[in-house]
């Protein structure tokens, strides 16, 4: 069956607003219909041979996911009653996963993107032997946060990586990483809070951008020609204080890094189009404060262990030679060292490529022992 959409109604619209926006009906990224989109929800049991690891993250079909033990046996009542004695979940290829997996119990899995932090588990009383089963707020395995250095987790202290894992929210943990999947999880934009705005929020978001000749205030990228990735941010968080000095004309990626931004998930195609257009303007420096400023949320782990070990800030952006469209999301010239989320080669063009993640585990050793 073929579905025809007519969004010329639509499109009309957006044109009194000054948008030059074509929309489009897209099922081949995060089609919320199919079948394990809606099972994922609740939970998929999967077994080892299922389950990829894309730079340590974890994935299921093409999505992202986390994995959780379900069975909590004899242990049921005291994980219900207290989450933080219940078993941890995992968001990536840890040293625990890989245990588990050595040992035969990686079975005992279950996939998901539920993001509200509840977890169904399931057991037995130890004095009377029934079935039990309930919801707790589990706890996020602390080797996983280590294996990412997920908000500079190896670079804190005891306390500060406490309060990373006690603190950790899961929709923030699938909207750092959206620029490496295809398939965001269904439902996240929702559950992230739905916020109010004025009726003529369109007509003032459209004056502020125009005013601001569609530039970036924070990152200067002009995006007169990709007016979609061009927001404006209530900094207040407050989306009815329409004040001047609450807004700020932000393109979509320095957006989703303010404070009480609700949430925002950039996909890579979208990425790929401000890194290219900020260093084509000359928007970001070759020094570590603008570099981490810049960079895709996903790769800020890696060049916080980076200039840890005393490396130089890299480039953004840099072009791969041979190619027509490919680039580095990082790279070190002087030491032909390239990181890339999408190139699969080893060397290219007398480069050697990396995976972000593989490169964070390699600077990682480097750290003193005391990390």
């Amino acid at each position: 069956m073929r579905l025809h959409v007519d969004f010329s109604g639509l499109e009309r619209v957006a044109a009194k607003f000054g948008s030059e926006r074509k929309f489009q009906l897209d099922l081949t990224e995060g089609d919320p219909w199919e079948p394990v989109d809606v099972a994922l929800q609740s939970g998929v049991e999967v077994s080892i041979e299922q389950i990829d690891i894309v730079d340590k993250l974890l994935s299921y079909q093409g999505r992202h996911v986390i994995l959780y033990i379900r069975d909590h046996g004899s242990g049921v009542v005291r994980a219900i009653e207290d989450p933080t004695q219940g078993r941890k979940y995992h968001l990536a290829d840890c040293d625990t996963l890989e245990k588990m997996r050595a040992e035969g119990r990686f079975n005992r899995y279950v996939v998901t993107q539920a993001a509200s932090g509840e977890f169904e588990i399931s057991g037995f009383d130890p004095t009377t032997r029934r079935e039990v089963t309930g919801n707790a707020r589990l706890q996020v395995c602390m080797n996983c946060l280590k294996l990412l250095n997920y908000k500079s987790y190896l670079l804190g202290t005891s306390q500060e990586r406490r309060c990373v894992r006690d603190h950790f929210d899961l929709i923030e943990f699938f909207e750092t990483y959206s620029t490496r999947f295809k398939r965001l999880p269904s439902g996240l934009a929702a559950k992230a809070g739905a916020s109010i705005y004025t009726e003529d929020w369109a007509e003032v978001s459209q004056r502020l951008r125009a005013e601001a000749r569609y530039t970036c205030e924070e990152c200067r990228v002009c995006l007169e020609e990709h007016k979609a990735l061009l927001h404006v941010h209530h900094i207040n968080g407050i989306k009815n204080d329409n004040s001047r000095s609450n807004l700020r004309v932000l393109c979509k990626d320095c957006h989703r890094k303010q404070p009480n931004h609700q949430h925002i998930f950039l996909r890579l195609q979208e990425m790929v189009t401000i890194a290219r257009l900020r260093r084509s303007q000359g928007c970001t420096q070759r020094t570590w404060p603008s570099v981490k400023r810049n960079v895709d949320l996903a790769l800020r782990p890696l060049l916080e262990v980076a200039e840890e070990v005393g490396l130089p800030a890299p480039e953004l952006g840099v072009e791969v030679e041979g190619t027509d469209s490919e680039a580095f999301d990082v790279a070190w010239p002087e030491s032909r060292l390239g990181v890339s989320s999408s190139i699969d080669q080893k060397v290219i063009g007398g480069w050697r490529v990396e995976r972000p993640g593989h490169l964070l585990s390699e600077l990682a050793r480097r750290l003193p022992p005391s990390r």
